[in-house]
């Protein structure tokens, strides 16, 4: 897979992410992913789903809609 395809199966799978599919995120994440989140600094996926959950759990109707994005070879950043 193209750096440029798995970019945006990952953007699909984040605007679409929900607490049911949660697991889906290891279908497009490194097991040592680094997730930065505004709040949050974590390095590994079950982290990362944690973060996920802990919105899921406190707020209702969560949906992801990612305006800004870059790819580069080894490097993505959403806004």
């Amino acid at each position: 897979m193209t750096p440029q395809a798995a970019f945006e199966k990952y953007h699909k799978v984040l605007e679409s992410l929900t607490a049911v599919t949660l697991d889906s995120l290891g279908d497009v994440v490194a097991p040592n992913i680094k997730f930065v989140h505004p709040f949050y600094q974590t390095v590994g996926i079950e982290k990362m789903k944690n973060v996920f959950q802990r919105l899921f759990d406190s707020a209702k109707n969560i949906e992801f809609k990612i305006d800004v994005s870059a790819c580069s070879k080894i490097v993505v950043y959403y806004l």
